[in-house]
């Protein structure tokens, strides 16, 4: 984290030495723009406008750490499959470079011609010579592979198209579109209570938003707002993006003049949602990855004893 770093013990001391000269700390924040976020330095510059900073800090100190827990969480979820697939794929890769071999070399000593396998009997073993022989060509491929894609999501359309395409995943896109919500409404309230102007602060939650898709649906919502339209009829019109429950939540706020306070309740509400949302899926994954796991044992057991079997019946 940045606290742990040295050079952002620097940043902090430079910070204090600029605003003990009479500098304002937004300021002072901003000429960090690497270390601070534009979300950081606008909460801090609307506190001082307001002359509540010591309130705004808070605020923003309670938003970061609701932020750490939620990307802890996020983390920890995918951990036990990502274990589970690497262990497997480890495991798979150790018999066709081992196993495989030496299952063939028994075979075909004991009378029994490779023809006469079960076809993942020889899928195994195309894959075990692919692994044996042209391991190089095999990682070249993938290291081709990663470069070309990672190139592509450079590209403002990769970027684009994989941002939707994450959006969409069944369960994890639904999961991920709660998370941007959540960053939406929790910014954007901290940002309206602190007294900013609501296009200024559209501007700065775009800026927080780290999807192309929410991230364009915010500056068209900014140039709607802009000419006088409200918040929630522009987010009306994406449903996939914003749900109905905060949209009508969102239009109270405006009818009210309570759209800051209404948010961070739509922002405590859509913590709970995740919370449920993560434990959900983790239940919903252990069962299928044992599922997966299983299957992929029984297909490598099956391409194992059939041939062996036949053998038996040969001898």
């Amino acid at each position: 984290g940045r606290a742990g770093s040295e050079r952002f013990r620097r940043v902090i001391n430079t910070t204090a030495f600029t605003v003990s000269q009479g500098k304002t700390l937004s300021d002072s924040m901003a000429r960090f723009s690497d270390v601070f976020s534009e979300v950081e330095t606008g909460i801090v510059r609307a506190g001082e406008a307001a002359g509540n900073l010591d309130k705004m800090l808070n605020r923003l100190a309670e938003q970061e750490v609701r932020s750490h827990e939620l990307q802890v969480k996020l983390v920890s979820a995918m951990v036990y499959p990502t274990v589970v697939l690497i262990v497997l794929f480890l495991a798979a890769s150790g018999m066709l470079v081992w196993v495989i071999p030496t299952l063939v070399r028994l075979l075909t000593e004991g009378g029994l011609k490779q023809v006469d396998f079960p076809v993942t009997t020889r899928l195994l073993i195309y894959f075990s010579n692919l692994m044996m022989h042209y391991w190089w060509a095999v990682f070249m491929g993938i290291v081709l592979v990663i470069l070309l894609i990672r190139f592509y999501l450079t590209t403002e359309n990769g970027r684009y198209h994989w941002d939707f395409l994450k959006l969409k995943i069944p369960v994890v896109g639904a999961l991920l579109r709660k998370v941007f919500v959540l960053r939406f409404v929790s910014i954007f309230g901290i940002l309206i209570e602190s007294g900013l102007p609501v296009v200024n602060a559209l501007t700065i939650v775009a800026s927080a938003l780290q999807n192309q898709i929410y991230r364009l649906k915010m500056f068209e919502v900014i140039a709607k707002v802009s000419q006088g339209e409200k918040i929630s009829k522009n987010l009306a019109e994406t449903p996939f993006l914003f749900p109905e429950t905060v949209v009508n939540m969102l239009a109270v706020g405006e009818q009210s003049a309570s759209i800051g306070f209404i948010a961070g309740k739509v922002a405590r509400q859509y913590d709970m949602e995740i919370d449920y949302a993560l434990k959900r899926l983790m239940s919903l994954l252990e069962p299928l990855l044992v599922i997966f796991v299983g299957f992929s044992v029984a297909l490598l057991a099956l391409a194992i004893l059939t041939p062996i079997f036949r053998l038996t019946q040969l001898v």
